[in-house]
C-alpha cells in the first residue's frame, strides 16, 4: 500500500501526536550531539504557538498582493524610463 497523504495534527484535536513529535525532536538533537529535552518542556513551548486569526490573515495577503501589484507598476515605470533614456541616447526609436 503506497503512502497517499501525511497528516499534521499539530494541536492535537485530532490525534495526541506530541509524544511522537518530541520523540522525532530528541532523536534529532541526540544524533547532532544535543541532550534531551524533557516531554514537558517542549509541551510548554509547543504550546506557545500563537496562530494568526482569520482575519490577520486575510488582511497580511491583501497588503502583500497591494506590494506585489506597486512594485510591478514601479518597475514598469523604471524600465520605460529607462527604456527611452537609452533610445534617445544611441538614436533608437526616432522618426524617420
Amino acid at each position: 500500500m503506497a503512502l497517499e497523504a501525511v497528516l499534521f495534527d499539530l494541536d492535537g484535536t485530532l490525534l495526541d501526536t506530541a509524544p511522537d513529535m518530541i520523540g522525532t525532536l530528541n532523536s534529532l538533537r541526540l544524533d547532532n550531539g544535543l541532550a534531551a529535552l524533557p516531554f514537558q518542556q517542549v509541551r510548554a513551548e509547543a504550546a506557545k504557538v500563537v496562530w494568526p486569526t482569520r482575519r490577520e490573515t486575510l488582511i497580511t495577503t491583501g497588503l502583500v498582493l497591494m506590494l506585489v501589484v506597486f512594485t510591478s507598476l514601479f518597475f514598469l515605470v523604471v524600465d520605460e524610463v529607462l527604456r527611452t533614456i537609452v533610445s534617445l541616447a544611441l538614436g533608437f526609436g526616432r522618426g524617420g
